[in-house]
């Protein structure tokens, strides 16, 4: 094992011990050098669950270069490795994917890699709505919607239309896709809208999600915030 590996290995393990050491130099230095690690796949859950980009490019590289018995070997000796392997497989389809990154002054596009290592590299004081991972956060505070919900919807609907309110019925057919029934459909959306309130209270108490007064006789509803914020959805 050379010593390129060894800092890479305990910095990766061991980061609070090696403040000093840089893993995403090291992987990239490990990487010109054009070595190649047999034992990549028994760290690679590891390293693939720090969501950093640069270092996701050192699986990237042995993955590339490892000949299919190797991979078998590590699909029967290493626990979840065919599911890793699948995840990784996923990221790369979707490194060229354009994601919406969402602020107070509005939407613009953003590439899923810029995406990961934004998401990674979290700025404190913000609230954050990670939309492909269902994750909100604001410092220290977190709390998950499954993505693909109900409430993931309706909340990525309200981060889009900030700060103007949505028609309650427009907002049930966007999340619901079929059309808003008073009488049948008030009960569920109400309810999507009070576990809201909860979550977000949860993250941080500023956040409200507000009724108003609109055009539709349904009224609408809109997110209320005091603090900065972004969302990638």
């Amino acid at each position: 094992m050379s010593l390129i590996q060894v800092k890479l290995f305990s910095s990766i393990y061991f980061p609070s011990h090696f403040p000093e050491i840089s893993p995403e130099t090291l992987s990239h230095q490990y990487i010109s050098t054009q070595a190649f690690d047999p034992f990549w796949g028994f760290y690679s859950a590891k390293i693939l669950s720090s969501q950093n980009p640069k270092l996701l490019e050192f699986i990237h590289y042995h993955l590339r270069k490892s000949p299919p018995p190797l991979l078998k070997a590590f699909s029967t000796r290493v626990e979840g490795f065919p599911k890793l392997i699948k995840k990784i497989e996923n990221r790369q389809s979707r490194s060229h994917d354009f994601l919406s990154h969402v602020t107070p002054r509005g939407c613009k596009p953003i590439r899923f890699e810029d995406y990961l290592e934004r998401v990674n590299n979290k700025a404190p004081g913000f609230l954050i709505f990670d939309g492909p991972s269902g994750l909100i956060s604001f410092n220290q505070n977190q709390a998950r919607i499954a993505p693909d919900t109900l409430p993931h919807k309706v909340l990525t609907h309200l981060f889009v239309s900030y700060p103007l309110s949505i028609d309650l019925d427009e907002l049930y057919t966007a999340a619901w896709g079929t059309s808003f029934d008073s009488e049948c459909d008030s009960g569920p959306l109400k309810s999507v809208l009070q576990r809201l309130r909860k979550v977000l209270s949860s993250v941080n108490p500023g956040i409200r999600v507000c009724r108003k007064r609109t055009n539709s006789k349904y009224g609408g509803v809109c997110l209320s915030m005091s603090c900065c914020w972004e969302a990638i959805v």
